[in-house]
């Protein structure tokens, strides 16, 4: 089973405390975050601007990511860290789990689309042409570090449409739900009129069940 490790923070700067154990720490970084990353890394801090939009979101921008990490000599024992939206976690998550094949890395979304969808999961990518994340792979992150503060400079589309994926995920999760609770109740009561003993005795249990779904 894989292990998804998201950690919550109602203070941005806490991640400081989360990344303390790693000394090879290389941040990479969407310029609408530039403030806050300037904020809480100091100049020793590896640090790569990038801009992240679906234009940009190419191999070729994965590519530059590599040289960058492979200019400045980064080993295996590097964590890179991603800082943006889904278009940053996608690239940043794909170079990684390809230079000196793989690296550690860890993300930090920044829009809600990219806390409640892109950046959990180890989900990674560019587009080929026109096609939309026709390159990438599956590889988890280190931790997925979300903190709602990050959200109060979004604009109003960029919530709507983190709502809508939070909505359509939650609406999922609640199906899976009732699909599993019908499955055992179908079971019970399959096994109930097969004359199982337990069933058979306890009719008070079978008629709670029954009320309940």
């Amino acid at each position: 089973m894989v292990e998804i490790r998201l950690e919550f923070s109602q203070h941005p700067d806490s991640l400081k405390s989360l990344i303390a154990q790693y000394k090879s720490i290389y941040v990479v970084y969407d310029v609408n975050v530039s403030s806050y990353v300037t904020e809480i890394f100091g100049s020793d801090t590896p640090k790569l601007q990038i801009l992240a939009d679906e234009e940009n979101k190419t191999i070729e921008s994965v590519m530059s990511i590599c040289r960058w990490l492979m200019d400045l000599k980064a080993d295996r024992n590097a964590l890179v860290l991603a800082i943006g939206g889904g278009v940053t976690t996608d690239m940043v998550g794909f170079a990684a789990s390809i230079y000196k094949r793989g690296v550690s890395y860890a993300n930090v979304p920044t829009t809600l689309l990219a806390q409640v969808d892109a950046a959990i999961g180890g989900k990674t990518g560019v587009n080929v042409d026109s096609f939309k994340n026709m390159i990438g792979v599956i590889a988890q992150p280190l931790f997925t570090f979300i903190s709602p503060l990050f959200l109060k400079t979004l604009p109003e589309r960029e919530i709507l449409s983190g709502t809508a994926e939070l909505l359509k995920t939650f609406i999922l999760t609640i199906f899976m739900i009732y699909i599993t609770l019908k499955a055992t109740r179908d079971t019970i009561i399959n096994s109930y009129m097969k004359g199982v003993k337990l069933m058979k005795t306890n009719t008070r249990l079978f008629s709670i069940l029954g009320a309940v779904f």
